[in-house]
């Protein structure tokens, strides 16, 4: 899930957070969490990304090097 700062809507992304990871764990299913991956808060969001959605270079190389390793985790456990 990327990380998206809008602060009408924070409480509505947490929620949707919630949900999703319940979800997963219902079903034994691991998510990509990119907001923990980064750790992108307010200052620290421009050397991540171009814009609130958009991630820029470092952002790219951070979040392939964890989806292949998420991808490699689900290969070796049988989810895929």
């Amino acid at each position: 899930m990327p990380y998206h700062h809008d602060k009408n809507n924070d409480d509505t992304y947490v929620s949707y957070r919630q949900s999703i990871t319940k979800i997963s764990g219902e079903y034994n299913y691991p998510v990509i969490e990119l907001l923990d991956l980064m750790g992108v808060n307010s200052s620290n969001a421009a050397y991540y990304m171009l814009d609130s959605v958009h991630w820029n270079a470092n952002g790219n190389d951070l979040i392939a090097k964890y989806i292949i390793e998420t991808i490699k985790n689900c290969i070796d456990n049988n989810y895929i």
